[in-house]
């Protein structure tokens, strides 16, 4: 699931990854948010999806409603980050 997120005045993006339970977080800008920002947009991500997969109409598929984002782990993989001034 790729996810884009704006988060004062800055967009960084998230990859969540259903196959290996992880969710990736992209961001070539990372002095424009905390950390604690960050997580929190993350988390806020992964408790909406939970609750939209868990949903009785969502797709014919029970499996999808056993989703459990929050046990995902996060990453940070290397990026190259903007300049200050950019």
């Amino acid at each position: 699931i790729f996810v884009p997120v704006h988060l004062n005045s800055h967009w960084f993006f998230i990859v969540v990854d259903l196959l290996n339970e992880v969710v990736r977080y992209l961001n070539s800008f990372k002095k424009g948010t905390l950390v604690i920002e960050r997580m929190s947009a993350i988390n806020t991500l992964l408790n909406y999806l939970e609750e939209f997969l868990s949903e009785k109409n969502f797709g014919e598929t029970p499996s999808f409603r056993n989703i459990q984002f929050s046990k995902y782990k996060v990453r940070e993989p290397a990026v190259p980050q903007q300049s200050v001034e950019s």
